[in-house]
């Protein structure tokens, strides 16, 4: 409640049938689009309890967009319902991110941020964070930031690639998982094209929820138990489409593309031990900088609940009229979790409940590496609200000290 108040995410409570308890959302959403409407009634019309997705987006009508605490600030511009929201930094800084919103804010306070600066390493000194090695990337110079509290939050493939370079493994008790259990959602998109749907160029229609098999299918196919999340997203404007399949394909496409919309699926993969970010050792070969990557695969029940949710978007956009559907596999590590992972069991887990790293007194890890499971759903608020949590409990120490 407080992350949401904080990026003023606009919502309609009581809709969603997984919701939790809760109050009124802290701004309101825009009406649906035509396309959204049309999509939504299909969904109705087979039994589901779809719902308007939350989002954190600056919509007319909520003020002037700032978040709590700074309504001196300069006004932010509204929302101007494009259709590049999902995959592009908003002209306008109508997105109510924490880059317009949190660290703008923080910046007219005091808050300095260093950019094209690279964190090289960690230096430890008595069980504390002693140093952080920087270096500028315009000039190449070197230097090192102390504090006497570090948090470290550069997601879930960077920040396990700089506990090991700077071999904090080692002093953890649960340094063997730094970096393993690495998770990213089981995803994909299936789009519908429509005949009887309006050319919606510039018209923004990611705004509906599916979570009528968030918890398994009712009709007890595909695997048993937790499936996911299906939600509409935003069809790729023209030239997505042309530069991913070339001029001759995309332009024979465009007819289609200007009458689809897409449904993406979000099935959770369970945390395997075997997938990880992992650093060669920094003092191998010829001085040059440490080599590694990653590795994951999916578990075959993963891929079975997104299969499963494929089915049920097909189904929906067969009762919506879709003259034909096609399934996009997403392969991006966008919604990349797990590896620097909370819990209860100091061998188990490189952070404790207030996301203090294990063997370091002054080290916070609170970006997505944090979280143990991925969930079945956009992941953005979780961490940002599992942060403030982690902010806030520091923050009470430091005043009772």
């Amino acid at each position: 409640d407080e992350a949401e108040r904080i990026l003023s995410v606009a919502g309609a409570a009581g809709e969603d049938p997984t919701e939790p308890p809760r109050g009124p959302y802290p701004a309101r959403l825009n009406g649906l689009s035509a396309v959204s409407g049309a999509l939504a009634d299909a969904a109705r019309s087979l039994g589901l309890r779809p719902f308007r997705l939350p989002l954190a987006i600056n919509f007319p009508g909520n003020g002037h967009g700032l978040p709590p605490g700074d309504e001196d600030g300069p006004p932010r511009a509204p929302c101007q319902t494009c259709t590049t929201c999902d995959t592009f930094a908003c002209a306008v800084e109508a997105k109510n991110d924490r880059a317009v919103t949190v660290l703008s804010s923080l910046q007219r306070r005091g808050m300095e941020i260093r950019d094209r600066t690279e964190v090289v390493r960690l230096h430890m000194e008595d069980g504390r964070v002693a140093g952080v090695e920087c270096r500028d990337r315009a000039t190449g110079e070197g230097y090192t930031v102390t504090a006497d509290h570090v948090i470290l939050a550069a997601g879930a493939l960077a920040t396990p690639r700089l506990l090991l370079l700077s071999g904090l493994d080692e002093m953890s008790p649960a340094g063997d998982v730094v970096g393993r259990y690495l998770t990213r959602h089981t995803s994909g998109i299936v789009f519908g094209a429509y005949t009887w749907m309006p050319r919606h160029e510039g018209v923004f229609h990611k705004q509906i929820g599916i979570n009528d098999f968030y918890l398994g299918d009712p009709d007890g196919k595909g695997p048993r138990g937790k499936l996911g999340n299906i939600q509409q997203t935003q069809t790729p404007n023209l030239g997505t489409v042309i530069g991913e399949t070339g001029r001759a394909l995309g332009t024979l496409l465009s007819p289609f593309v200007r009458r689809a919309t897409g449904l993406l699926v979000m099935a959770e993969d369970r945390p395997r031990y075997e997938n990880r970010v992992y650093v060669e050792d920094p003092m191998a070969g010829d001085g040059g900088p440490p080599t590694g990557g990653i590795v994951h695969s999916y578990h075959d029940r993963d891929l079975a609940a997104r299969r499963r949710l494929y089915a049920r978007a097909g189904w929906i956009h067969r009762a919506a009229g879709a003259l034909m559907t096609y399934t996009h596999t997403i392969h991006t590590f966008s919604h990349a979790m797990g590896t620097v992972r909370m819990g209860p069991d100091p061998a188990a887990a490189p952070l404790d409940a207030a996301c203090r790293f294990r063997g370091v007194a002054n080290l916070l890890v609170t970006d997505g590496s944090a979280l143990p499971r991925s969930g079945g759903v956009n992941p953005s608020l979780t961490i940002a609200a599992n942060a403030l949590r982690a902010g806030t409990i520091l923050a009470e120490e430091l005043k009772a000290t």
